[in-house]
């Protein structure tokens, strides 16, 4: 058994809610992190017919300036999860205050059709979502499995944002908005 900064590792992790210590249980531990804003992200992709999918993905953060790097999070078990780990491009949609239901048709386990949705396709095929606030179109790099998730990291390869739009947030799993 080792300590890290004097706390033996083999001991439940803890949170408090209040003032009340308890255990750490998958309830628990979400609604603790659902404390934390998000941006709010479609990942999208195309497969081998050229038939777009995506999804809604609040797992998303910068990796790396030198080379350019990001990584999004996947559950193992959404039904997209397969896709993604074929697809060699992808992009990452930072979607706007406007787009909640873009964000609500792509978190939805059977809302991967692109009826009606405005977007583009730049040069490796991601589709790109119209009105966003950022896109980055990547390049796969790697995946790694870890607990219930992928996390897929990806080389960007080209960039744009709107400094005009405002973002679409998530917090404590409600919609909101800056300013």
């Amino acid at each position: 058994m080792r300590a890290v900064r004097g706390v033996d590792v083999a001991t439940p992790i803890e949170f408090t809610s209040g003032f009340e210590f308890v255990n750490v249980d998958q309830a628990t531990f979400r609604n603790a992190l659902s404390n934390f804003a998000s941006g709010v992200t479609v990942v999208s992709a195309c497969d081998e017919n050229a038939h777009p999918y995506a999804m809604t993905v609040s797992a998303f953060t910068s990796l790396s300036l030198d080379p350019p790097l990001i990584l999004v999070c996947i559950g193992q078990n959404s039904a997209r999860a397969e896709k993604f780990s074929q697809a060699r491009f992808f992009a990452v949609n930072v979607l706007s205050a406007g787009q909640v239901a873009l964000s609500d048709r792509f978190a939805r386990t059977q809302g991967i059709d692109f009826d009606g949705v405005d977007y583009d396709l730049w040069d490796h095929g991601a589709p790109i979502l119209r009105g966003a606030v950022a896109t980055l179109e990547c390049e796969r790099s790697k995946m790694h499995e870890e607990g219930d998730h992928y996390i897929m990291i990806g080389r960007v390869l080209r960039a744009q944002f709107d400094e005009s739009r405002r973002p679409l947030l998530h917090f404590r799993r409600e919609y909101g908005k800056i300013g």
